[in-house]
Parts: C-alpha cells; structure tokens; sequence
C-alpha cells in the first residue's frame, strides 16, 4: 500500500497529476525477488498509475456581488473585497 498525503492551504491551484511507478519490491519476507509465498511481484504493464489532485481554492477565481439585497453567502461563506481595483472584460 501507498499513501500520500495532500496538504490543504488557501493557494489557488489548478489540478495536477504525476505518475508513480514501481520498479521493484521488497517483501517482508526477506528473500530477493518474487517467490510464490511472499506475493512480492509486480505484475507486467501494471506498475505504473496516473494520481490526480483535483483543483483547489478557486483557481480560476471568484466573483461576486456584496450590498444591499445580497444576503446569502455562496457555499456558506463570504470572501472579503480585493484591496486594489480590478478590470472585468466581457
């Protein structure tokens, strides 16, 4: 088994991926190479997978509106304003 652990943080970021491949293995067994108690092998064109970590934190951005009438938060809470002006084109 393989385990990865993904620290959340508030940086926007796109979704990655990256491959693990394994080469080779050590059984708890000791012995050197696959034998047909220990298990220790890897099978031929499986030793190799793709991981995703999904995007985060709004990559892409966030936009709303704040004032008299806006009431609900979007997904329980409110962002504060952005402390420069911006330009939205569309």
């Amino acid at each position: 088994m393989v385990t990865f652990q993904v620290l959340d943080d508030s940086v926007p970021e796109l979704a990655e991926d990256f491959e693990l491949v394994i080469t080779s293995l050590v059984p708890s067994d000791g012995l050197i190479g696959s034998t047909n108690v220990s298990g220790a092998s890897v099978a031929p064109g499986r030793g190799s997978q793709t991981i995703l970590i999904t995007e985060s934190d709004n990559p892409y951005g966030y936009f709303q509106f704040a004032g008299p009438g806006v009431t609900d938060p979007i997904d329980g809470e409110w962002f504060p304003p952005a402390s420069h002006p911006f330009n939205v084109s569309v």
